[in-house]
């Protein structure tokens, strides 16, 4: 079940259209204030901006779709995640965000207003997914077949879906938190704290988190990619409002650099777990799809 040069091909020019789409025009969205700040709604992206890109992203997955033909539905949901993480691998970090925000209060508001972008990020995503689908039923194509080979999707029972869900949601969070370290330092009361980790090795942790968790909850529930791309919105909006706990920020405002954070995760930006992690969730799918068929090719 080996991919063709040309199926490969087309993977790398879904996920290049995005990051040339968000990375070069798109990319003075989030660079008004400050070409190495933060990417955050606040501050850096106007609603008109916001509206102009959920316009743009539903063009970009409709593309996509024809891009990667006959396997658009499979391949072209990947763009507009792609865009996304080419904004979340320029951006700054969270410890510069820690700067600007030096007041404990200032800082706790700062993450209660980041536990609520995750779903902005989401219907970004979701939006670009719509694209792919509409131009799937206009024109639709003979999808997956022996090179692509996923087997045939049962109706999943809302309780399994649930179970899948919390399951990939538990995965990754568990995943990114031994993933998404840097240095790391004990600490009396918090028993460790850890450095602000790079980009690429936030990317690293959100990947593999979420592929992780796609491929365990494929295994396990037969469930589709999407209960995993919706965990990154759970993950997001969960880390954010514990790292908002005031008592901790207090303790890491008076004891530590404001390079430095109790968990992992508390150092991750909303549009970081979104991005990388919807696409660790599809390439996770993916890959138990081919793990069945390994095993079910080896096995006659």
């Amino acid at each position: 079940m080996e991919l063709s040069w040309l199926t490969r091909a087309k993977v790398t020019a879904v996920l290049v259209l995005g990051i040339v789409v968000w990375g070069v025009p798109l990319w003075h969205f989030v660079t008004l204030d400050d070409p190495m700040g933060a990417v955050t709604l606040s501050g850096h992206i106007s609603t008109t901006h916001i509206a102009m890109t959920i316009g743009i992203a539903f063009a970009v997955g409709f593309a996509a779709y024809f891009i990667a033909w006959p396997y658009g539905r499979e391949i072209g949901i990947l763009a507009v995640p792609a865009g996304l993480a080419a904004w979340a691998a320029r951006s700054g970090d969270m410890a510069e965000l820690m700067r600007t925000h030096a007041d404990v209060v200032q800082r706790q508001t700062l993450y209660r207003s980041l536990s609520l972008e995750g779903f902005v990020w989401f219907a970004i995503a979701a939006v670009g997914y719509c694209g792919v689908m509409i131009a799937a039923k206009l024109i639709p194509s003979s999808g997956a077949s022996a090179e692509i080979h996923p087997p045939a999707e049962k109706s999943n029972r809302v309780v399994q879906g649930i179970f899948a869900l919390v399951a990939a949601a538990a995965i990754a969070a568990v995943g990114i938190t031994l993933l998404a370290k840097d240095v790391e330092f004990n600490d009396k009361t918090l028993k460790t704290v850890l450095g602000q980790p790079t980009n690429a090795q936030i990317a690293f942790a959100a990947l593999v988190a979420f592929g992780l968790a796609a491929f365990i909850v494929k295994q396990f529930w037969n469930a589709s990619y999407i209960w995993s791309a919706i965990a990154t919105v759970i993950v997001s909006c969960g880390v954010m409002n514990l790292a908002a706990k005031k008592e901790v920020l207090s303790y890491m405002a008076d004891n530590w650099p404001i390079n430095f954070f109790g968990q992992p995760a508390y150092a991750i930006l909303p549009i970081q777990i979104i991005s990388f992690g919807i696409i660790g969730a599809v390439t996770g799918y993916w890959l138990a799809v081919r793990f069945k068929y390994w095993r079910s090719y080896c096995s006659k």
